[in-house]
């Protein structure tokens, strides 16, 4: 494309015209990419692999080439993903072979750039032969090709080819598709983060009003209950959200409110901790075991909250005292694991109950049939139980509380189940001396599994979000 610019003058007392040209397709090339890359920064995706059409149609378009396609590439299997193949001369794109997985033959163009991560220029007949095939396709003949990497984090993401310009390619091509592609593949993955965060919150969502424990968010400042679940609401006795306390207020204990503030305040979390709380004003108070986090919610500094219900478990625990007959029926009422530890002798009685709920039949882990039974192994067939990562940080919790280094046993670990899969736990204990002077420990446990789920899940979606966004 060239400017024509003629001047009328006198020149030796003649009519005369100057005229100039200017070569304007370099300007009118550069007008071109930039239109192009307004398109692909407004265009609205809906599907991705409309989008890769319409980004390889506008480079073939702005390089008059005859042929193009778009790999995605997976440098962990050294995969080719084909995401958008188009010819100019034909009068619609041909999508039939999109999504196709190969592996590309060694020798290949596409192979080479996935080795070398440079961009390939290869315009004579001799140069394509050390790549082998010279198609794009089994339907397209190559006579010259432009192949180019599209990186991202030093990683290679996708390989562009163009072929066929009738008067071949150079490396200077690989300035300009470099942009255009680097602005494609923005925009993709601002698409798909945006996906991302939006099926994490939607996970979140879900995984927060369906969970079987009681949850609920609530401001720091102003301590008032922004959102809960269901199981959160029937817990506390509330039909709607005016009947609920603001969260502080729930708990009983001022001290503990000012303690539960400060750490909040110092390490951002709390986890594990016991606490009495009042319900509603017409309920009566409750033993909770909780976790709390600081989150960032509807854009305010918030608090999460999870917890299981230990009233039953800690009035169970007091009728361990007594007789036999009340510890079976408080361990039914509550669903619990009883135990027993003669510290003297290794010798540890567990009822009916600890056992299935780590899918045991009883006689798996217990010689007789009756509702208590002694555990085979004793303390060391628990402690063949535990899992390898909670092995030590709770066999030396229980060594110091029977040496008296420590004022209470309450751990929590994970338990091997029939199946091999582990169970979370809440042990709790009480050491009691006997006039002999021979030491044992009764205790409880209760399974924490779906509290613990509750929070991966809650995590994992809320990573998952944070990872989106921030890319």
């Amino acid at each position: 494309m060239v400017q024509l610019c003629m001047l009328p003058m006198r020149y030796h007392d003649r009519n005369c015209t100057i005229v100039s040209l200017a070569d304007l397709t370099e300007v009118k090339l550069a007008a071109m990419r930039m239109e192009i890359l307004t398109e692909i920064a407004e265009y609205d995706i809906k599907s991705e692999d409309d989008f890769y059409l319409f980004v390889v149609d506008k480079i073939l378009n702005i390089t008059n080439s005859g042929a193009g396609c778009l790999y995605q590439y997976d440098e962990d299997n050294h995969t080719y993903t084909l995401r958008s193949l188009m010819l100019n001369i034909q009068p619609e794109p041909i999508t039939a072979s999109l999504n196709y997985n190969c592996t590309c033959a060694y020798n290949s163009i596409w192979a080479e750039v996935a080795r070398t991560k440079k961009t390939i220029v290869s315009n004579e007949y001799k140069d394509l032969m050390q790549y082998g095939p010279k198609d794009m396709s089994s339907e397209i003949y190559i006579n010259n090709i432009l192949a180019l990497p599209v990186m991202y984090g030093g990683k290679l993401e996708y390989i562009l080819g163009i072929a066929n310009r009738e008067n071949g390619y150079m490396i200077d091509d690989e300035a300009h598709l470099t942009i255009m592609m680097d602005a494609a593949f923005k925009k993709i993955r601002l698409h798909q983060n945006a996906k991302e965060i939006e099926q994490s919150r939607d996970t979140a969502e879900l995984v927060f009003e369906t969970a079987p424990i009681p949850l609920h968010i609530y401001d720091v400042e102003s301590k008032e209950v922004i959102t809960a679940n269901k199981a959160f609401m029937e817990f506390v006795g509330a039909d709607n959200y005016d009947m609920l306390l603001e969260d502080q207020s729930m708990i009983a204990d001022e001290s503990v409110r000012r303690m539960i503030a400060e750490r909040l305040e110092c390490d951002g979390y709390i986890d594990g901790i016991e606490i009495k709380i009042n319900k509603t004003s017409l309920s009566e108070p409750a033993w909770i075991y909780a976790n709390y986090k600081i989150i960032e919610f509807q854009g305010r500094k918030c608090c999460f909250v999870g917890f299981t219900d230990l009233t039953e478990i800690r009035e169970a625990q007091e009728k361990v005292k007594y007789s036999e007959f009340r510890q079976t029926q408080a361990a039914y009422g509550a669903g619990l694991g009883l135990w027993t530890l003669y510290v003297d002798s290794g010798a540890m009685e567990i009822n009916t109950i600890w056992c299935t709920q780590l899918q045991y039949n009883p006689e798996d882990l217990r010689d007789g049939d009756e509702e208590w039974g002694s555990l085979k192994g004793g303390v060391s067939g628990w402690k063949a139980l535990l899992h390898p990562d909670d092995y030590s940080r709770v066999t030396k919790a229980l060594d110091d509380y029977v040496d008296g280094i420590t004022g209470e046993y309450r751990e929590e670990y994970r338990l091997r189940c029939k199946d091999g899969s582990y169970l979370w736990t809440l042990s709790r204990g009480t050491k009691i001396e006997e006039s002999d002077g021979s030491i044992q420990l009764t205790g409880v446990h209760v399974a924490i599994d779906k509290l613990k789920k509750t929070q991966r899940q809650l995590e994992i979606a809320r990573l998952q979000a944070e990872k989106g966004s921030k890319r």
